[in-house]
């Protein structure tokens, strides 16, 4: 089935990879999202290897999502605020280490393109460079869950 049919048809649902380059076009990691219509998650690559995941977890109210290290421990916790457009992310100790922000585009950027910015502030200078790349691969697989198609 083609990209499109894809994006259409089974929207956040559908199976994608992205793929990261640095500044030198080197390829330096991907995330990858399984085809989910329930609890949708991401694994996270650097290379070859696994450094983590990304994890959709069941809330009644505010969306929340789950970082887990390669060992699956409990990294992060994303909370989405009342402010539809910002997460905040806080660690395993419950200390708010950083912010996930979808940056407004302006009015007819927004309503005529399907383009995003976003903004992710890390607060915390002991985080670890895994630790920033799997905040990264949030924000992709969080603009994929809440802001693609809208």
């Amino acid at each position: 089935m083609s990209g499109v049919l894809l994006r259409s048809f089974m929207g956040r649902a559908r199976a994608m990879t992205i793929h990261l380059y640095d500044t030198n076009r080197q390829k330096i990691g991907r995330v990858v999202k399984p085809f989910a219509f329930f609890f949708p998650s991401a694994e996270v690559f650097s290379g070859d290897t696994r450094i983590g995941a990304v994890e959709k977890l069941w809330t009644f109210f505010l969306p929340r999502l789950r970082v887990v290290d390669a060992q699956g421990q409990t990294r992060f916790t994303l909370k989405r605020r009342f402010i539809r457009r910002e997460f905040t992310v806080v660690d395993a100790s419950g200390r708010e280490v950083g912010l996930i922000a979808k940056k407004w585009g302006g009015g007819l950027k927004e309503i005529f393109t399907d383009a995003d910015s976003f903004g992710v502030e890390f607060s915390d200078p002991s985080l670890t460079e895994d630790d920033r790349a799997l905040l990264l691969a949030s924000t992709f697989f969080i603009d994929a869950l809440f802001f693609e198609g809208k």
